[in-house]
């Protein structure tokens, strides 16, 4: 009776699946069961989700932060579409976590709980005082639990109707003659799982083999030698990784990700075991083929695996590649016993170089490393160490090698434990020594900067994976040149914004490019909105910057219509530093002014904000015409001269920077403050000898904010002979009359509202005021200065 009335479904199904859709060609779900087909695939055209039509669609570059966040999200929308099909399985897929910025972060499902007493292959359940079990997943890869409890994980590995390599290898190392091999150290593949075009393999999850504590040199050797042995065993049975880096191997445990960095207590002989991950790389060649007549010239990543791209002789033979590869990575985590057991050095030597023709086998390699082992006296195997990492420095041939006498990598410390696990691995693996203090990201040597700007650009480039995890797209890397950054293609740009983002600006240009500086890198949102991300504090040492734009952003601040400073979106730490996210506005100054309100509306605007801030006790001590910002993103390259820009119904302009502010107690005396900070008054105009310390930083304020605003707005002199007075007036500290902030506001309102409509509706050719001159626009881009 059942099988009847699944007949009649599965035929009312399909007849409702034709008729809805008959004018529409739909993506068809294959399955094995007919009724699954035709659910799954009513169930796709639902959710209007692209689903995967091939493998590389599970993948996405790393290497452009563009493309990435889009493609993250997506991959991730596969799997939690797919969370019913596995769980029909027997599978409970991990959900997406809480937060919604920890992207790269899943959760255990409340059910079923985790299994206190699974045995091999499954990892042991290691007791943890952390409530909150978490998982990074990666695009191929994502973690759940069976119907017992088990932790497992799923990966997707093959095409149905196109076996990959990786597919193969998994059923050759899980077939029953060599499963029955106790040198096969690699993971278990629990069952296989068609759906739609791909194979899906189910693994036992088994966490990091590296970070929890080795306490005697016993256990790092014998963590050693089973690679060995594992590559031996891959070897005889013709099968290559060809990437063995220490993320690719596991250990028969479940850690919390807040534990499992320098976990003691793990590496107990009787309990440990290790596995050997991933065969994304791998190769199975046929059974009887001959190890020393292999040869391929595919690229394999070399660096990763510390050979240099330059040392690779082609054709090269993959079985001395692997085994090159095994001990590039080995020696870094093991050699640095050598003054402890002085064999691992030529040891090492003898098997790194593929292109030597006395490289050991992986056989030879393993009963030497073995003879090592078996060689150590008592008190050496059962001794501790205080050496953690062991790193070449490859300049020429021969090599130079160099100890790291360093018990502990550098820790990038996340608020999730296992992205700061991830983090410090990928630190560790990208050879960048990361900024220890926020200084380290300004430029240090101003007559010859190139180097710093190269140092800075690198952290920029290994942090952007993180800031796609909370988000933001990051423009990318002009090929023509260092200082620009180009927009990435996806999200494209938002058509519509609303304050505190930037208009978009329509453009004609192919490549809108945008500059960036040392502490700035530009972004953009999920929504395609223009952002700037600027490192502005240490974590434990907060930064006047820091405090001041918290100030500005607290509530009471923001709510005042005088408060013309540019919005924090959000703050995002990294480690030991405080970036903030904020709207990118483009220059103020340059994009052309229509005519004389115009300009006095944006002078106005400037005379706003410091009345404000000093109303706040706060100063800015930078006033600079690339400290100021209108509500619009425009292309570089169509900035100077750009018309139409500056309607009073939708133009708006801020104050940023404030590296060089300061805040005040609110009961400040204005009059009676002081400070003896070095400034830059040069470049403000100011002569230095002039200043007598200490000074009134709220008099240097208003003098530098005079010196710039004359600069741009001083030229209307012959149009507004009042201008010349009341700049005069606010440039002199030493003058016991300089107008304060607010009297300087209320003397320029006063002069703005008694223009005759004639003037202020008036053009102008003035560009630039000078001293002893005027600076005149003429004929286009040709700028000519009269005395």
């Amino acid at each position: 009776m059942s099988a009847i009335i699944s007949t009649i479904a599965a035929i009312m199904l399909s007849t409702l699946v034709l008729v809805t859709f008959r004018r529409t060609p739909i993506k068809v779900i294959k399955l094995d069961s007919r009724w699954e087909s035709l659910l799954w695939t009513w169930r796709l055209r639902r959710s209007k989700l692209h689903f995967a039509e091939k493998l590389e669609d599970w993948y996405y570059k790393t290497n452009d932060s563009d493309s990435m966040l889009g493609k993250i999200f997506t991959i991730k929308e596969f799997w939690l579409f797919l969370r019913p099909f596995f769980a029909s399985r027997g599978y409970t897929l991990y959900q997406k976590h809480p937060k919604p910025d920890w992207v790269g972060d899943i959760v255990a499902a409340p059910w079923p709980p985790q299994a206190k007493d699974a045995s091999y292959p499954y990892a042991r359940h290691i007791r943890s005082n952390d409530p909150d079990p978490k998982w990074s997943w990666s695009p191929r890869v994502w973690a759940a639990r069976d119907a017992l409890g088990r932790e497992v994980v799923i990966k997707v590995i093959s095409e149905t109707d196109k076996p990959t390599q990786e597919l193969r290898v998994f059923q050759r190392l899980n077939s029953k003659r060599l499963r029955a091999d106790p040198a096969n150290n690699t993971i278990y593949a629990l069952e296989y799982i068609t759906f739609d075009k791909f194979v899906f393999v189910v693994m036992p999850r088994w966490d990091s083999s590296l970070f929890p504590e080795f306490e005697t040199v016993s256990q790092l050797m014998s963590f050693a030698l089973i690679w060995l042995q594992t590559f031996d065993f891959l070897h005889r049975n013709k099968i290559v990784h060809l990437d063995f880096v220490m993320q690719n191997t596991g250990m028969n445990v479940i850690l919390q990700h807040r534990e499992l960095f320098r976990r003691t207590g793990l590496r107990d002989p009787k309990e440990v075991r290790y596995a050997l991950l991933d065969f994304g790389f791998s190769i199975a060649f046929p059974e009887d083929t001959i190890i020393e007549d292999v040869r391929m010239i595919r690229y394999n990543s070399w660096f990763v695996h510390y050979i240099p791209d330059n040392w690779v002789i082609y054709p090269y033979n993959p079985f001395k590649a692997d085994l090159a590869m095994l001990a590039s990575s080995l020696q870094l985590y093991v050699r640095h016993l050598e003054h402890l057991i002085p064999e691992l050095g030529p040891f090492f030597d003898s098997v790194v170089d593929l292109n030597d023709p006395n490289q050991l086998t992986a056989s030879q390699a393993f009963a030497r490393f073995k003879e090592i082992c078996d060689g150590l006296s008592p008190e050496i195997a059962s001794s501790s160490f205080d050496t953690w990492t062991w790193r070449p420095v490859i300049l020429s041939l021969p090599v130079l090698y160099v100890y790291h006498y360093k018990r502990y990598p550098r820790i990038i410390k996340l608020e999730s434990k296992y992205e700061s696990l991830l983090w410090t691995w990928r630190l560790m693996r990208s050879n960048i020594i990361f900024p220890e203090a926020l200084e380290d990201w300004n430029l240090k040597n101003l007559e010859d900067s190139h180097g710093d700007f190269i140092y800075i650009h690198s952290c920029w480039m290994f942090v952007l994976p993180f800031f796609v995890s909370r988000g933001y797209a990051m423009y990318q890397q002009d090929p023509v040149g260092l200082g620009n950054l180009n927009p990435p293609p996806f999200p494209p740009a938002a058509k519509a914004t609303s304050y505190p983002y930037s208009r978009q600006l329509p453009s004609k240009t192919p490549i809108p490019r945008a500059v960036w500086a040392p502490r700035i890198w530009a972004a953009r949102d999920a929504l395609g909105r223009d952002v700037i991300i600027k490192v502005i504090s240490e974590v434990d040492n907060p930064s006047n910057e820091l405090k001041v734009m918290q100030l500005l952003n607290s509530k009471r601040l923001r709510s005042d219509p005088a408060n013309h400073t540019i919005y924090a979106i959000e703050y995002i730490t990294f480690d030991k530093f405080v970036f903030v996210v904020m709207p990118r506005w483009d220059s103020a100054i340059f994009p052309e002014f229509a005519n004389v309100s115009e300009l006095m509306h944006f002078t106005k605007i400037i005379l706003e904000a410091f009345d404000f801030l000093h109303r706040n006790r706060i100063v800015h001590l930078d006033c600079l015409a690339q400290n100021m910002g209108m509500n619009a993103v425009m292309t570089t390259a169509e900035i100077d001269r750009r018309t139409g820009v500056r309607d009073p119904k939708e133009v708006r302009y801020a104050l940023f920077d404030f590296d060089a502010a300061v805040i005040f107690p609110e009961d400040t005396v204005i009059e009676e403050a002081r400070m003896d900070h070095v400034l830059s008054f040069d470049r403000h105009y100011i002569p230095k000898e002039s200043i007598t310390y200490p000074y009134n930083p709220f008099r240097v304020d208003v003098a530098f904010m005079g010196t710039c605003l004359q600069t741009y707005v001083r030229h209307l002199e012959s149009k507004i002979p009042e201008l010349g007075p009341f700049f005069d007036s606010l440039i002199d500290i030493n003058d016991p009359n300089q107008p304060s902030a607010s009297q300087a506001l209320a003397r320029f309102t006063e002069i703005s509202n008694n223009l005759s409509p004639e003037v202020a509706s008036a053009s102008f050719d003035g560009f630039i005021w000078c001293r002893g001159g005027v600076v005149y626009k003429k004929d286009g881009d040709v700028i000519t200065i009269t005395e």
